[in-house]
């Protein structure tokens, strides 16, 4: 949710662990979180 949207992914998070799907279910980081965040900035 909103937390990735913040320092998660900016964090080891987006790189490590979680973009194998482990909170993230897969290919959510890749699809619609990164989507947004792009459209935070």
């Amino acid at each position: 949710g909103a937390y990735l949207k913040r320092a998660n992914l900016i964090g080891a998070n987006l790189s490590g662990a979680n973009l194998s799907g482990v909170d993230l279910e897969g290919l959510d980081l890749k699809g619609a979180i990164l989507n947004e965040a792009e459209q935070d900035e």
